[in-house]
């Protein structure tokens, strides 16, 4: 390669800005601002969010080869329903080889005042509410879920999402 090449190159990396990092924001505006987004536009606007959980079962001393949680996923996307948004997600255990014949229905509430809740569907409706919630512009919501078989953190991504097609009978 000559250098002319290279040092165009290396001025061009250079020049590059770096990508903004996140900041924290409070829960409330950022899911205040999602279901602002979707109540204001289009009829076909909902939030995509990927789901993950870390649950610790046993904080006890125990043999290596003992089980003592599990890790699960989904991903799905939220609609607006007044001043909350709701998602329904089918979310796939480590415990069960993330096999999708045994994955659980879970029900994801967040409100526009910061708050939310989990209700385990596959587990009769038990209601959880979301504790110590934290969120940054990213797009990433973390909070905690207490149990009284453990504690899990959660991890919520969003990203604003279109689907189906605009016809002209459908109304902004």
């Amino acid at each position: 390669m000559n250098r002319t090449f290279l040092l165009a190159t290396a001025i061009c990396l250079a020049a590059t800005p770096a990508p903004a990092a996140a900041t924290p924001v409070s829960c409330a505006s950022l899911i205040s601002g999602y279901i602002g987004w979707m109540r204001t536009g289009p009829t076909y606007r909902r939030i995509g969010a990927k789901f993950a959980r870390v649950k610790i079962t046993s904080f006890a001393i125990a043999p290596s080869t003992t089980r003592w949680g599990h890790i699960s996923e989904a991903e799905g996307a939220f609609a607006w329903h007044g001043t909350d948004m709701q998602g329904r997600f089918m979310v796939a255990f480590s415990d069960r080889g993330f096999n999708i014949a045994h994955r659980d229905i879970t029900d994801i509430t967040l409100r526009a005042d910061g708050s939310g809740n989990i209700i385990l569907r596959s587990w009769g409706d038990t209601l959880i509410p979301l504790s110590d919630l934290r969120c940054d512009s990213g797009g990433f919501l973390q909070a905690a879920e207490r149990e009284g078989n453990g504690t899990s953190f959660i991890t919520l991504s969003f990203r604003r999402e279109t689907y189906g097609q605009a016809t002209p009978d459908m109304k902004d």
